[in-house]
């Protein structure tokens, strides 16, 4: 089977949902619970908690696609900044690859290779 990258996506005459790669699930999920952690709730405003837990279990639902040996919703906050900064540098290198002017095969390799090992990082356990 082809890799199925995030986006729309529907089974046979059945309705369109959207499929987010683990990956940027978890950065979503990461970026979605520092929203809500910043949220202010207050009990006098009830649709203000409801949006804030809203968010959060988002948030949380995003993150439980983490395959590592601990769950993503038991990941401290410095772990979490962790996973969204290798991603993030994932991405940053995986978009830089195609723009190299010199020496682009051997810069390619290298990047091909740090790549690799960022994806061995956030790879299942």
């Amino acid at each position: 089977m082809d890799r199925v990258e995030t986006g729309p996506l529907q089974f046979e005459r059945d309705w369109p949902g959207v499929f987010i790669r683990g990956d940027q699930a978890l950065y979503f999920g990461v970026t979605l619970k520092a929203l809500a952690s910043g949220m202010p709730e207050s009990e006098d405003d009830m649709l203000a908690v409801i949006h804030k837990k809203t968010i959060d279990g988002l948030g949380d639902l995003l993150m439980s696609c983490n395959v590592h040996a601990s769950s993503a919703i038991n990941l401290t906050t410095v772990q979490r900044a962790d996973i969204l900064r290798l991603i993030l540098l994932r991405d940053a290198l995986t978009a830089c690859r195609s723009s190299v002017t010199i020496d682009p095969e051997g810069v390619d390799r290298k990047l091909a290779d740090i790549i690799a090992d960022l994806d061995g990082l956030l790879a299942p356990a």
